[in-house]
């Protein structure tokens, strides 16, 4: 018969041999009534309302993508380069023009000038030979009257050349008004010594009258409205 207390020994071994933290199944059984974390499902499709959210996210994160990219880009500092200097060549382009376009209206009124000039001394010369004539008697009267007349008709023709370029109808209205008066007794003169019809003391007299308005008044108006013209043109391009 076995000693008690070997007997004791031998329960105490195997309590030591038993595993004193066990490790317990993780798995709920059945029978276990233990609280675990709740299962969750994805839906069989992704819904239409998630879809929007991430295309929304997508585009947004595309736009700020490509601006980024562009604005960090050499291209765009090329294109803003480029715009710049297309516009300061075209607002050059631009003023260059309006300056040449001012330039050839001041060689225009210019010429204009030299022309009521030139007028004006023929017109001067052509009152000296009438007031003579009228009272001369010579062979030679009618041949001065003529060559007076054909250097006033000389002057006023070209004249009327100039003034169809003008474009400027106020001051081509004021020259025409002008030389009206004077261009009807020119050529009445004119056609009678063509026709070798004796000259009277009236229509020299009626000629004689015309030129002085046109040089006492008429000449004097239109070299003001001609300097008034230069003067708006020279403020323009300042």
């Amino acid at each position: 018969m076995m000693p008690t207390s070997h007997a004791n020994k031998t329960k105490t071994n195997h309590s030591e041999l038993a595993d004193p933290n066990p490790v317990m199944d993780p798995s709920p059984t059945t029978h276990d009534k233990t609280t675990w974390l709740p299962e969750f499902k994805l839906p069989a499709s992704i819904p239409e309302e998630w879809l929007n959210q991430l295309k929304s996210a997508l585009k947004e994160s595309r736009k700020k993508l490509i601006i980024t990219t562009v604005l960090s880009s050499s291209l765009l500092t090329g294109a803003l380069t480029g715009i710049t200097n297309y516009y300061l060549e075209s607002r050059k382009s631009t003023l260059q023009v309006k300056a040449d376009e001012t330039k050839k209206k001041l060689q225009m009124y210019d010429s204009l000038n030299d022309e009521i000039g030139q007028l004006n001394l023929s017109v001067n010369t052509a009152l000296v030979v009438l007031k003579s004539a009228t009272s001369a008697t010579d062979k030679d009267r009618s041949k001065r009257i003529k060559s007076a007349i054909d250097n006033l008709l000389e002057h006023m023709t070209s004249l009327q050349t100039t003034l169809a370029k003008v474009n400027d109808d106020e001051t081509k209205t004021l020259i025409q008004n002008t030389l009206r008066p004077v261009g009807p007794e020119v050529m009445k003169i004119n056609n009678m010594i063509s026709i070798g019809n004796k000259l009277g003391t009236e229509p020299l007299n009626d000629l004689v009258t015309a030129c002085e308005a046109l040089c006492n008044k008429g000449v004097k108006d239109v070299n003001v409205q001609i300097e008034k013209k230069k003067l708006q043109l020279y403020t323009e391009i300042r």
